[in-house]
């Protein structure tokens, strides 16, 4: 890139943040070194834990690679341009590149080395590529000096952080004995001039040799590519232009978005390739709006990495941890309470009422609390394929993700670009639930219920003639959060989570438990497919999201029956004996089990 005068140059740099964390930077300058600027701006690091030394480099497309010092190999991130004469555009997200994914293994050490790509061609077809050359020690340890190599034979092979990190194609070893940093560039004579430290003399540590080597890329990769000069950008990027947008299909998970207005923008550079035709399909994704969080709104979160992506965000007891979907209850839901602060967030379990704590020392796990002042504060990262990180903005340890152990149990602490560090964060507006004529619910968030879903409190018990009965009051179509009702219908339906709500009036004697809870009593009631039975023992277990009746009244049964709807249209009311009549409006002198309306308007349950 070069802006008037001069070709634009980076610098990588490490930093260690007020919080002890190491962060990279890379920084440009356009001006012969007069002034150094932050690419991409000081507030967002593309290494932002878990790096050490950097190095830096331009790509293909003109995009810009940080390669970072990490135990086992490095880790890589893409600054995109959407203007490169204004040094305007976006980090990827980061991403190691070691044993897992088949990349730059330094087994058992980290130490920084070298990044470079050079333009070829594969000589088993003439096919015109560029080079991506990584230089560290192989090991085991600090030794084996040596270079990787990975084929960027179209823009598939470095489209995103993610791509250009693994599948690493071959490697030349350049010593046999101890050796540690390196570094290369391309000579005038095209070949790559190769400089690294070695223990030549077997000093065990007494101090390294510099070692020079001359390498044409013909010996660097056994003879499988030469330097071609004539190779140019368009000569790859063309292949796989579809790649810029793939994974942009307009999902529902956060951070996504939808690409389907972007064809004219790789039209546009399929009829005409520039760097500034291809800045402008950058511009336009970067354009595009995310799903973002939303305060109010639940989602369920899914790890990204463990047990192929099936495990759930779950609450317990003294502890988040993971389980596979459940939608039987309320329990794998969270919600994102606002801090105060701007885009940072508590994470909230409804069920258990609970905040995660803050992350600390790694392998640690975090704690849950109910305080505010105790809890963690959480901003999220997505990339616009729908995976985010879930980073801690007041940890005590060095590390700042919150990363799914490898046991599948823990969460820990750990870089927030690791595969197990990032989650589908999926909204929940809506969830299923069967209802064979009644169902007892209570739930964290308000309900909207569908046409053909009723809702009722459960009053005061009274008798009349010696028969007890149950005042049932209708909700209306919006049940307010925290409020135990029977659910009247049959079917499968959908409820809707939220909605404008009013306090219900009217005493209500369900009681209603979030999480699973254990209900001592002899007074407690549950309902049993049609009827409410009276527990026989004095304790029990409330499954979670459910509800249970309270009466101090001997009779072991509340039948409900016909609460849906009723045929009496004008009971006339008034100040003398309350009549009782059946749902077809015929006065009943003595009222058996059953459903009633009362001279006063009121339905009851005759038990």
């Amino acid at each position: 890139i070069k802006v008037k005068d001069y070709y634009r140059i980076y610098c990588a740099v490490l930093v260690k943040d007020v919080n002890g964390t190491h962060v990279n930077f890379a920084l440009y300058r356009d001006d012969f070194g007069e002034t150094w600027t932050v690419l991409g701006g000081g507030g967002v690091s593309p290494i932002p834990s878990g790096g050490d030394e950097p190095k830096a480099d331009e790509l293909p497309d003109g995009s810009v690679i940080i390669s970072s010092r990490t135990t086992g190999g490095r880790i890589y991130n893409i600054f995109s341009y959407t203007d490169s004469k204004k040094a305007e555009g976006s980090w990827g997200t980061a991403k190691y590149s070691n044993a897992s994914n088949n990349g730059t293994i330094a087994v058992s050490n980290s130490t920084n080395g070298e990044i470079m790509c050079v333009p070829v061609r594969r000589k088993a077809d003439d096919k015109k590529m560029f080079l991506a050359l990584q230089s560290v020690p192989l090991g085991s340890g600090r030794a084996n000096v040596g270079i990787y190599y990975k084929e960027l034979e179209t823009l598939a092979d470095f489209v995103s952080p993610e791509a250009i990190a693994a599948d690493w194609d071959g490697r030349h070893q350049s010593s046999y004995v101890a050796g540690a940093y390196s570094t290369m560039t391309l000579q005038k004579d095209n070949n790559v001039g190769f400089l690294y430290e070695e223990d030549t003399y077997g000093t065990s540590g007494g101090g390294y040799t510099i070692v020079y080597k001359n390498y044409s890329i013909e010996y660097l990769t056994d003879g499988e590519y030469i330097y071609d000069a004539t190779v140019m950008p368009e000569d790859v990027i063309k292949d796989a232009i579809d790649k810029k947008v793939e994974g942009l299909n307009g999902g529902s998970y956060v951070g996504c978005v939808s690409g389907a207005e972007l064809d004219k923008y790789i039209d546009a550079y399929m009829t005409a390739p520039s760097y500034e035709a291809y800045e402008a399909i950058n511009a336009a994704i970067a354009n595009l709006p995310q799903v973002e969080v939303e305060p109010g709104k639940w989602y369920r979160l899914r790890n990204k990495e463990r047990a192929s992506a099936t495990l759930y965000l779950k609450p317990e007891e003294n502890r988040f941890s993971v389980a596979e979907s459940n939608t039987d209850n309320a329990d794998q839901l969270f919600t994102f309470l606002p801090t105060g602060n701007e885009k940072e967030y508590y994470l909230y379990n409804g069920n258990y009422q609970t905040m995660l704590g803050p992350l600390g020392a790694n392998e640690t796990q975090p704690i849950v609390t109910t305080k505010e002042s105790e809890a963690g504060k959480w901003k999220i990262s997505s990339t616009k394929e729908g995976l985010s990180s879930v980073i801690c903005q007041n940890k005590t340890g060095s590390n700042t993700g919150l990363h799914l152990a490898g046991d599948n149990q823990r969460l820990v602490p750990w870089t927030n670009t690791e595969s197990a560090s990032l989650w589908y964060i999926e909204p929940v507006d809506e969830f299923p639930l069967t209802i064979d004529e009644f169902v007892a619910v209570n739930m964290p968030f308000a309900m909207t219920l569908p046409e053909g879903v009723n809702a009722y409190i459960a009053g005061e018990a009274v008798v009349v003639d010696g028969v007890a009965a149950v005042e049932l009051v209708e909700c209306g179509s919006v049940v307010p959060k925290n409020t135990p009702v029977v659910l009247s219908a049959n079917g499968t339906y959908m409820i809707g989570i939220g909605g404008e709500v009013s306090a219900i009036d009217g005493v209500n004697n369900l009681r209603g438990v979030l999480k699973s809870e254990s209900i001592s009593g002899s007074n407690v009631y549950t309902l049993n497919n049609d009827k409410f039975v009276k527990r026989s023992a004095n304790s029990g277990t409330i499954a979670a999201n459910n509800d249970y009746y309270t009466s101090d009244c001997v009779a072991t049964e509340i039948v409900l029956k016909g609460a849906v709807e009723t045929s009496v249209k004008d009971v006339v009311t008034n100040a003398g004996p309350v009549k009782y009549y059946d749902l077809k409006g015929n006065l009943v002198e003595k009222p058996v089990r059953g459903i009633y309306v009362t001279s006063e308007g009121k339905k009851v349950l005759v038990y």
